[in-house]
């Protein structure tokens, strides 16, 4: 490198994806979920950092999908990659399942604007809102339907609703509201204590 010619760091909007690390909200969701103190995690963030923070998949709801990941059509297995998956709504990757017996078709796993959010993973979460004495919503503005209105079921079934955002729509619904100001994350924690 030239001696008068100074490295500088790429801006956070020009990191691509694989290059990007959990924030400090993201290690604190992990570690409530290793503490048992949160028992699901429902994101609407396709990133792949609640994985990489350390929040095991069967604890975690991707609303939108993952686009570090592609799935099974035919077992359902799923494949975490360290690359972006090329293709967006659930289409053929090319790659199939390396599964003993199965050798079936892997789909991306990325949800495209008009397509409906998975059963399985919506479904997952409405049902831990609704078992959850709390539910915390950390850095989501709350606009984008249906996933909005899942922390409503923990307040619905008389849990206590927590929102961290200074741009949160649900301010009136929440026990608490606007109490700080967190790094962008967008991601609702559905828990309480075991």
């Amino acid at each position: 490198m030239h001696p008068h010619v100074q490295k500088k760091p790429v801006t956070a909007l020009l990191t691509p994806l694989e290059y990007a690390k959990p924030s400090f909200t993201h290690m604190v969701i992990s570690t409530l979920v290793a503490l048992g103190k949160a028992r699901y995690v429902c994101s609407q963030n396709v990133d792949s950092l609640h994985l990489r923070s350390g929040v095991p998949r069967p604890a975690l709801a991707e609303l939108h999908g993952n686009c570090f990941a592609e799935r099974c059509q035919a077992c359902r297995s799923e494949y975490m990659r360290d690359f972006q998956v090329e293709t967006i709504d659930f289409q053929p990757t090319g790659r199939r399942c390396v599964r003993p017996g199965c050798q079936g078709v892997l789909v991306d796993n990325l949800l495209d604007w008009e397509s409906a959010l998975p059963d399985d993973e919506l479904d997952a979460s409405i049902e831990a809102a609704e078992r959850s004495g709390l539910c915390l919503v950390l850095g989501s503005s709350l606009q984008i339907s249906p996933a909005n209105e899942i922390p409503l079921n923990t307040r619905s079934k008389g849990g206590e609703l927590v929102i961290v955002n200074l741009q949160a729509e649900l301010d009136m619904a929440a026990d608490i509201a606007r109490c700080c100001t967190l790094p962008q994350q967008q991601g609702v924690v559905a828990g309480g204590a075991a």
